[in-house]
């Protein structure tokens, strides 16, 4: 009977997968098994996987998205502990000796996570997921910030899986910060800090449809809401509103043109509407590049236009200092009003 189940789903990636299975047949640690969730391929996932070794098990599932494919795969695992790796992501030479060794030497925490290298397709290094501490993490995790755990860094104890239960079916995104949050809520939770794996960004993993992304993280955020209601809400507000302003931010980055970043905005400001940074993304980003020469023939009514949009931004800015600052915004107001009859009435006593 292996100690450790590693749970791999794939969809198409027959390449991928195969450098993914891999790296978990190199281990220094031994007594594990490899199951692969084949999320219904139709490609050679199959025949490139299945003659690599005995210690992999493949299940050919129909295709319904990698949440359910990682739960079937979860319940034929044989492991006391249970670890993660997505198709095209690998693990370090020493991710399930350290992992284990971390779990049987702190018998008192329920999962394990470690550090995470992100590299590009030409292996360049993009960015290094650092850890955030130990312990239970609730606060950390929710709302993704200020702690990203990155799944194929992750080994749970079986225990605490049955307990939570299986991912959400319904996520096409955030379905692992979702299992994390439930189980910091059961667990407490241990950091592991060194690099444990490699998670590869390409275009197939980058955000391509924000509208999607929206919905997806509309419906995780309702999730903590009707899930989580013992938890402070004005930190649930908070950490909403910090995690839309996130993926605003993310998606005026990648889509400078769409509206779909004002969207994101909307639920920041619906969240924590006296945040005044939040206000400032309600326009795509273009907008504020825009020069009149393209909307007007002459010199003067380009210059009428530039000082239009400045305006505009001007007057979104006022607004929002207003909303979050309303008492401080009246006294400085009173005070300059106040300062400036002082300065009239010296002046007209000079020339009398």
């Amino acid at each position: 009977m292996p100690r450790v189940s590693v749970i791999i789903p794939t969809y198409n990636r027959s390449f991928l997968c195969e450098r993914a299975v891999k790296s978990v047949l190199d281990q220094t640690y031994t007594d594990f098994e490899v199951i692969v969730a084949d999320d219904g391929s139709t490609d050679e996932t199959r025949r490139a996987i299945e003659h690599l070794s005995d210690k992999i098990r493949y299940l050919c599932l129909e295709h319904h998205g990698r949440s359910r494919a990682r739960n079937r795969a979860i319940a034929k695992a044989r492991g006391e502990y249970i670890a993660f790796l997505d198709s095209d992501d690998i693990f370090l030479p020493h991710t399930l000796a350290r992992q284990v060794e971390h779990l049987d030497k702190n018998p008192d925490y329920g999962m394990v996570y470690g550090q995470a290298i992100c590299f590009g397709e030409n292996a360049d290094v993009l960015h290094i997921y650092q850890t955030g501490g130990s312990g239970w993490l609730y606060h950390e995790i929710a709302f993704l910030l200020p702690l990203t755990i990155v799944l194929c860094s992750v080994m749970v104890r079986r225990t605490v899986l049955e307990k939570v239960g299986g991912f959400d079916e319904q996520m096409e995104r955030f379905e692992d910060t979702d299992m994390w949050r439930r189980i910091s809520r059961q667990a407490q939770i241990l950091a592991i800090n060194e690099p444990l794996c490699k998670i590869l960004s390409h275009d197939g993993n980058a955000m391509q449809h924000p509208r999607r992304e929206f919905g997806c993280l509309r419906y995780y955020v309702r999730k903590i809401f009707d899930e989580d209601r013992d938890i402070d809400k004005a930190f649930r507000k908070r950490g909403a509103a910090r995690l839309y302003h996130h993926y605003c931010k993310a998606v005026r980055e990648a889509y400078p043109k769409s509206w779909t970043a004002s969207i994101f905005a909307l639920w920041a400001i619906f969240y924590q509407p006296l945040q005044p940074l939040y206000y400032r993304y309600l326009l795509p980003g273009h907008f504020w590049q825009l020069r009149g020469v393209r909307l007007f023939p002459s010199l003067k009514t380009w210059m009428a236009g530039s000082r239009f949009i400045l305006l505009l931004r001007f007057s979104i800015d006022i607004f929002a200092f207003l909303l979050a600052n309303p008492s401080d915004f009246f006294r400085r107001l009173k005070k300059r009003l106040t300062d400036g009859a002082r300065s009239k009435g010296k002046k007209v006593a000079r020339n009398g």
